[in-house]
């Protein structure tokens, strides 16, 4: 109580502007296609991965409550998924799995009515962007044999770092002092390094289509002190 009574006080003596603060989870769907790896998956006997994605994650901002600056937005968000796929080839069983995790902040430009916020703004972000190959047959894998090569069951480990940019617009709403609901959209644009194999090995020839870029949904449950 002495906490609200700080806060509401402070706000009340800022030059122009509504302070907000909070934070929450979030869940959302990207329409990411995989086209460039299925068609070397199928090659390998392996299931085609769908494509589209629901990931989760969350993030949380500030409402900057100084006059000059009133409609500025600054937070910061972290977001994640994984996509797998198997099956069996020549008494062989092959997966695939795609692994993505990033993080970054968000800057908005608010715009406030009497119910109501929208948003134009947009992400910056990095993360790893990872595709493991797993391979197992029927040789049982032993100390000897994992050494001397004679087992064909293997893993290969892919990844590269992602930089990531998303043109987003969003519309958010207070449901209670305490809660604030936001619903975003955008599309998801990106740029990577040299992808890697096993840690340290370069890999060359990777399509470029291979990378977390499309469309944005995502919707977010905010907790914290949300002033108007």
């Amino acid at each position: 109580m002495l906490f609200s009574f700080i806060c509401v006080g402070a706000y009340a003596q800022l030059p122009g502007g509504a302070f907000s603060i909070g934070g929450g989870p979030t869940v959302g769907y990207q329409d990411i296609k995989f086209d460039d790896i299925n068609s070397q998956l199928t090659l390998a006997g392996i299931p085609a991965l769908k494509n589209g994605v629901v990931y989760f994650g969350g993030g949380g901002f500030v409402d900057i409550p100084f006059k000059n600056f009133k409609w500025l937005r600054v937070g910061g968000f972290a977001r994640g998924f994984s996509a797998r796929t198997s099956g069996v080839s020549g008494g062989v069983t092959k997966s695939a799995l795609i692994d993505f995790g990033e993080g970054g902040i968000t800057l908005d430009y608010v715009f406030r009515f009497s119910a109501i916020d929208i948003t134009i703004g947009t992400s910056l972000g990095t993360g790893e962007y990872k595709l493991n190959l797993y391979q197992s047959g029927s040789t049982s894998s032993t100390w000897t044999n994992l050494w001397s090569g004679t087992t064909n069951n293997s893993s290969r480990n892919l990844k590269t770092r992602i930089f990531s940019y998303q043109p987003a617009l969003g519309i958010g709403t207070k449901l209670a002092n305490f809660l604030y609901a936001k619903l975003n959209a955008g599309y998801t644009l990106s740029s990577h390094t040299d992808w890697k194999a096993d840690d340290d090995m370069s890999i060359s020839g990777i399509p470029e289509g291979i990378k977390p870029d499309g469309f944005n949904i995502n919707f977010t449950i905010n907790a914290g002190l949300f002033f108007r």
